[in-house]
């Protein structure tokens, strides 16, 4: 009963998602943990320099909406089309970043880095989680088939009875043939020496 409601809850979520995110957040920490030892010039990987602005803004305190940062587009449209990101740039974001929280540099891109450390462990923690929940949803799924495939014990004991009187059936049915193959080549076929008996034992209790 327990393998069912497990089942029917359905197959855990795909891991792959938070691989992602655990694979994203180390792009992040990689990226801003070299930032100080970039030349300006330096060209970025877009995805991975969008993600590290986000991961700066985010630790700025709540009552920060925008801050404009000198080399990057304010609008939407403008900002997702934007793909010349450099070292150099995104070390302005940080300044800028940090400036309006009125805090070093250093200290937020500290902050930034233990927070997305922090996210990558619990990404890769989820991972692990539904690694495993895949797993044991697999082994149900494939107890639950196997179990479905037995039949009940008193429907196995007339499919066996079925199957004993095809097979007497088949002998009785090829030993003619026998006969029959041996009386058309000329052979004189006596009769049978022995006779085919069917003898079938009912348990107590049986239909």
């Amino acid at each position: 009963m327990e393998s069912r409601t497990e089942l029917g809850s359905g197959k855990p979520p795909d891991p792959a998602e938070a691989r992602a995110r655990a694979d994203r957040a180390s792009a992040v920490v990689r990226l801003l943990s070299q930032l100080s030892s970039m030349a300006d010039e330096e060209k970025l990987d877009t995805q991975v320099a969008v993600a590290s602005l986000w991961a700066l803004w985010r630790e700025l305190p709540n009552n920060f909406d925008e801050v404009s940062i000198p080399g990057i587009p304010d609008n939407d449209a403008e900002f997702n089309a934007f793909d010349n990101w450099t070292a150099g740039l995104l070390r302005t974001g940080l300044e800028a970043y940090a400036a309006a929280a009125r805090i070093v540099p250093q200290a937020l891109l500290k902050k930034c880095v233990l927070s997305v450390w922090k996210s990558r462990e619990d990404a890769e923690a989820e991972e692990r989680n539904l690694v495993e929940r895949g797993q044991h949803w697999k082994l149900l799924l494939e107890r639950e088939n196997r179990r479905r495939m037995l039949l009940e014990p008193s429907v196995l004991d007339k499919v066996s009875r079925y199957e004993s009187s095809l097979e007497r059936s088949f002998f009785r049915t090829l030993h003619e043939i026998q006969r029959l193959q041996a009386s058309r080549c000329g052979a004189i076929v006596p009769p049978p020496a022995a006779m085919d008996v069917d003898l079938t034992v009912h348990s107590e209790g049986s239909n």
